[in-house]
Formats: structure tokens, sequence, C-alpha cells
């Protein structure tokens, strides 16, 4: 009688053990939906920094561009220009330009650069030097502005300035 009395406490102890240890479908997916909210977050976050680095790699290899350019001016009393177009404008890896950087100021011209479609203005002049250098630049974090020495040339329409 003792051991049957024991193994029914057992077999009620069991069974609330059952009860009270399960989650409801309920619980399951509130748990489901946290963890949804808690990724998406953590995906605008990362997704968000990797915007931020790509544009703190682009500013500092517009530096180096301009950079170059400096060097450049330095020893030729100019800035490069190029006879590929009309007015000056071209794209930043014009092979005139290229020819005039790389490798004696810059060992390349910084491949983001090219990618994002960044453009070089010799105001102008597409012959011999010139005396100043627009750049039209792309950020991510606030769309295409212009750079240079006077920040007033290019003929691109834009009056954001680059503030780098």
């Amino acid at each position: 009688m003792f051991q049957y009395q024991y193994l029914a406490l057992r077999e009620r102890e069991r069974e609330r053990d059952d009860k009270t240890s399960s989650f409801t479908l309920i619980e399951l997916l509130i748990v489901v939906a946290i963890i949804g909210i808690l990724a998406a977050l953590i995906i605008v976050s990362v997704t968000g920094s990797f915007s931020k680095a790509k544009d703190a790699q682009r500013i500092q290899d517009v530096k180096g561009f301009e950079n170059a350019l400096n060097q450049y001016y330095a020893d030729n009393g100019g800035y490069p220009t190029s006879s590929d177009s009309g007015n000056g404008d071209v794209p930043i890896n014009d092979s005139i330009i290229v020819g005039d950087l790389v490798p004696k100021y810059i060992a390349s011209i910084p491949a983001i650069l090219v990618s994002d479609g960044d453009r070089y203005y010799s105001v102008g002049v597409t012959t011999g030097v010139s005396q100043s250098y627009d750049l039209k630049i792309y950020i991510a974090a606030t769309g295409w502005c212009k750079t240079g020495p006077n920040d007033q040339y290019g003929d691109w329409g834009l009056s954001a300035i680059c503030n780098f």
C-alpha cells in the first residue's frame, strides 16, 4: 500500500511538472517576434556602419587624390588637364590624368572613386596646366558634392560643397 501511494504521488508530480514546464503557442510567438525585431535593428545598424565606413574610405581617397594634385602643382606650376574633353570635365580615371599622376604622385587612382563615377574638372583648360580644379565626389550620406581650391567651377549644377 505504501508503495502504491508513493507511485500515485510520483505520477501526480510528473503530471504537474508536464503542465508547468511547457510553453504555450502565444509565448513562443512573442519570443519569435522579439527576436525578429532585434535582428532587424541589428541589420539596420550594421548596414549603416558599412555605409559610414565606405564614406570614410571615400574621404581618405579624395584627400589622397587632392594631395597628389597639389604635389603635381608644386612640380609643374599648375594642375593636370585633359585634352579628352572640350571643357576639361573628365572622369577621374581619364587616361591623361592617370598618366600625369600615376605612379609619381599617387600609386593608383582609388577604385571607389572610379566606380562612383566621380569627375575631375580642370576649369575649362584642356592643354598644358590649369590654375585650379574641381572634383565632383559622391558621398553616400549626402549625395553628390564638389571640392577643389575654389569650389566654384564644374559644369555639374551642384551647390553642395564637400565638408571634409
